[in-house]
C-alpha cells in the first residue's frame, strides 16, 4: 500500500477543486502549516482527531471512506460513534488502490470505500475487500458506463451540427479502433477512447458521425470533418499516441 495514499486523496481533492491550501485550512478552520503537514504525509490525517479530519474532509467534498481506508487495520470515523474505531478485515488493502486512472484527460485516484458497489465521484471509488480480478472488472464498468453517458452526450452535439442522425450506440473494448460507424448508421466507441483527452474523444466522434454522410474516407469525407474540426490533423496525431500507449497498457 502506498504510505502516501491519504496525502494523495487531499492534493487530488483540493486541485479539483480549485483551492489552495490555505482556502482548504481556513474552510476547515486549522492553521494552514497542520493542512500542509497532512498534504505532504509529514503527518497521517487517519491519526487526527475526529474534529479536525472530519472537518478537511468536510472542506474538500471528500467521501469519508476513500480518506480514511488507507492501511490493513482499516481505522474510519463515523459520525455518532467513538472518535476513533478500529474495524479489522480479513484482508489487506490491494496495492492498486492509490493508482491514478486517466479519464478525460485527466489522472484520477482509484480508492478503496466501504461501499458495496463500485462508482465514480471524482475519483475510482471501489469497496475495499474487492480482488485485484474484481478491481479490474468494476474499473471497467465504471469506463463503459462514463463512455456511454459521455459518448451521448458529444454525439447529440455533433450530430446536430453535422445534420446526420445516427440510429444506435454501442460500446465495446477495442484497443486500437476506437469508433466507428456501420453501414446501417450503428456508432460503436471503445470505452477506452474516454481514457483521451476531449480534443481526441471529439475528433473520433466526429469522423464516426462523418461516415453515415459519407461511407468512404474521400476528400469529401475530410472536408466534412475538417468544418468541424477544422485542427483535425493534429487531433488524428494525439490519437495515434493514445492507441499507442492502449496496446501497452496491460492493466485493463
Amino acid at each position: 500500500m502506498n504510505e502516501n495514499y491519504g496525502a494523495s486523496v487531499l492534493k487530488e481533492a483540493r486541485k479539483t477543486n480549485n483551492m489552495t491550501q490555505q482556502q482548504v485550512a481556513d474552510k476547515a478552520g486549522i492553521i494552514i502549516r497542520h493542512y500542509q503537514m497532512f498534504e505532504s504525509g509529514e503527518r497521517d490525517i487517519t491519526n487526527a482527531s475526529y474534529r479536525i479530519a472530519m472537518a478537511v474532509i468536510k472542506a474538500l467534498g471528500i467521501n469519508p471512506d476513500i480518506l480514511l481506508y488507507t492501511n490493513e487495520s482499516y481505522e474510519f470515523y463515523c459520525e455518532g460513534k467513538p472518535e476513533q474505531a478500529r474495524v479489522q478485515h480479513n484482508r489487506p488493502l490491494s496495492e492498486k488502490f492509490g493508482l491514478r486512472l486517466p479519464y478525460r484527460g485527466k489522472d484520477y485516484l482509484l480508492g478503496g470505500v466501504g461501499e458495496r458497489k463500485a462508482f465514480f465521484d471524482n475519483c475510482f471509488c471501489i469497496p475495499v475487500n474487492y480482488s485485484d480480478e474484481q478491481i479490474k472488472t468494476a474499473c471497467v464498468k465504471i469506463y463503459r458506463d462514463l463512455a456511454r453517458r459521455d459518448l451521448s452526450v458529444k454525439i447529440q452535439e455533433y450530430a446536430a451540427k453535422m445534420s446526420v442522425e445516427p440510429l444506435g450506440l454501442k460500446i465495446n473494448g477495442a484497443r486500437t479502433v476506437l469508433g466507428n460507424c456501420s453501414a446501417d448508421k450503428i456508432l460503436s466507441f471503445s470505452w477506452r477512447l474516454i481514457t483521451g483527452d476531449d480534443d481526441i474523444i471529439d475528433y473520433v466522434v466526429v469522423s464516426a458521425l462523418a461516415h453515415i454522410a459519407e461511407p468512404n474516407r474521400t476528400p469529401k469525407f475530410w472536408t466534412l470533418v475538417e468544418n468541424i474540426l477544422p485542427d483535425y490533423r493534429e487531433r488524428q496525431r494525439r490519437l495515434r499516441i493514445l492507441q499507442e500507449r492502449l496496446k501497452s497498457d496491460d492493466w485493463i
